[in-house]
């Protein structure tokens, strides 16, 4: 026989070297042989070596769940649940936030399937077409944000049941609040606005949030850039779901002081694709053989200077080109994942990859599912492997994005109407505005108005992103108005700063101006 190493006809050995071979190279022979061998060593004994429970906390905590990431897994829960409606509330009192709920509608956990539905990594009986899959992600986000978790749900003609997970118990080995029967019970028939679950659905609720140190006097602020990113979040993240009217989301803010509620404001879906392309042939459809199946990605080009909020995201529209990785249709990741950098002539390529659930290992889908690390087989044969029907790569779609973003258009496109929406009257009233704000426009922008308590002295503020106007509820002038007159401050104000919400973000100068037509609303109130 010949040797693998030297490849000469001579005796060899159990491991198929010569002799001569052996002795030169004993330490690849050593690692070899153990390497190879390793599984099938004699053991002594077998013995339970539970994962500290403190390491295992600070991990978790480590992850680096965002607020958003933590609440998008805990919705994936109610999606799972076959949920209507779903309600993100904050508990809040003068000088700090106590606690965040997620309560939802849907089938609710029943008594007998309750301590798995707990359990760190308990056997899911989730299938493909859940959202979750992994059976931590409602412990995992908890903690990644907060020290306490409680669930207390019901199903339908079943008793509430109710656990709690605590880090001090957690730490002291593993131990697990049942909660009173009866108290749970309670608990669910208590009222949530905008949602009924005395029947079924879930409540769960994180305390002791660890994810924020707010100053003091910065609650109301804190609390209200919380929202703001959670609306565009959730918006983009779950937008199919909100579009096709699977499930209603609302946020929630209740000081539980003074008992005074922010109302119950509706998350609206972001879609982060264009309703109407830049390229006329778009979008187009490619498909990429791999590990033995098919992927599907639907190739998309923005029209040039869009002001829509799909585009604009949130006014980072640069980080938000590249692949879109859906999964049961739900926003996963998005970015160019390592293929190539972040390029400004590239603003405009956005494409849609649905992921199938089987291959979720194959493209490294994370625990929080907030992150795909797709394999290198895959980014070096993405853009000239994936075919359309006419035999195309996708190749041709990054030279399409890239040669429309440089093109100097032939004539200015039109400005896109910007309508007055939510909060500046009745249906009649916001009908009547569309009708004289739209006139002879491509597409459309809603403002909403809000009135809340600003922690500045300002009538108004404007985000040109969200296309929202706030308006001032602590301004002594307005708590003297009556509807009316508050309708028509709001219009008024709206006239004055419209043309901001048609830029791509404000400078030093335009900030400059709206302070100045604050100030004239202001001496014209007196």
């Amino acid at each position: 026989m010949k040797c693998q190493n030297c490849g000469r006809e001579k005796s060899l050995d159990h491991d198929h070297l010569c002799s001569d071979c052996r002795k030169k190279d004993i330490t690849s022979y050593d690692y070899a042989y153990f390497n190879q061998t390793a599984s099938n060593l004699s053991t002594s004994d077998t013995q339970e070596n539970l994962p500290d429970p403190v390491g295992v906390l600070r991990g978790f905590k480590a992850i680096g769940y965002s607020i958003e990431e933590a609440l998008s897994d805990l919705i994936d829960n109610s999606i799972d649940a076959k949920a209507k409606n779903v309600v993100i509330e904050f508990g809040r009192n003068d000088e700090d936030l106590l606690f965040i709920r997620v309560i939802d509608d849907g089938e609710g956990i029943e008594p007998k399937h309750i301590d798995v539905a707990m359990k760190w990594g308990g056997a899911s009986t989730k299938d493909s077409k859940s959202l979750g899959c992994f059976g931590l992600g409602m412990k995992t986000a908890a903690f990644a944000i907060a020290d306490s978790l409680t669930v207390v749900s019901k199903a339908s003609k079943k008793k509430a049941v109710g656990r709690r997970w605590t880090a001090k118990n957690i730490e002291a080995g593993w131990k697990q609040d049942y909660l009173d029967d009866k108290a749970s019970e309670n608990w669910l028939k208590m009222d949530y606005g905008e949602i009924d679950i005395s029947k079924s659905g879930t409540v769960v609720q994180l305390d002791n949030i660890q994810e924020f140190n707010i100053a003091s006097g910065q609650v109301s602020s804190t609390l209200d850039r919380i929202h703001k990113g959670l609306r565009f979040h959730i918006g983009v993240h779950f937008h199919r779901f909100l579009e096709k009217n699977k499930i209603n989301i609302y946020i929630t803010t209740v000081n539980i002081q003074s008992e005074i509620s922010t109302g119950y404001e509706s998350i609206l879906p972001i879609n982060p694709m264009p309703e109407l392309t830049g390229v006329k042939e778009y979008p187009k459809k490619f498909t990429l053989d791999v590990a033995g199946g098919k992927v599907n990605i639907n190739a998309h080009i923005w029209p040039k200077k869009s002001n829509s909020v799909g585009y604009k995201m949130n006014g980072k529209a640069p980080d938000y080109q590249g692949f879109f990785w859906y999964r049961n249709d739900r926003l996963i990741d998005h970015g160019w994942s390592k293929l190539r950098t972040i390029e400004p002539h590239m603003n405009l390529a956005r494409a849609v990859i649905d992921l199938p659930p089987k291959l979720d290992n194959f493209f490294g889908l994370q625990v929080g599912k907030y992150k795909v690390e797709p394999p290198r087989v895959f980014l070096n044969s993405v853009l000239s492997e994936s075919k359309n029907k006419d035999g195309e790569s996708l190749k041709l779609w990054v030279k399409d994005a890239e040669t429309l973003y440089r093109t100097k258009p032939k004539t200015e496109p039109k400005i896109s109407a910007v309508i007055p929406g939510d909060g500046f009257g009745d249906n009649k009233k916001i009908k009547i505005y569309r009708e004289l704000f739209s006139q002879d426009s491509d597409t459309e922008e809603i403002v909403k108005c809000s009135w809340k308590k600003l922690e500045t002295s300002q009538l108004f503020e404007i985000d040109t992103d969200g296309f929202e106007l706030t308006i001032n509820s602590n301004n002594k002038l307005i708590k003297k108005m009556n509807s009316d007159t508050k309708e028509l401050l709001a219009i008024s104000i709206f006239l004055g700063v419209q043309q901001y919400y048609l830029l791509n973000g404000l400078s030093n100068k335009h900030e400059e101006e709206i302070e100045l037509i604050n100030k004239a609303f202001m001496e014209n109130l007196k």
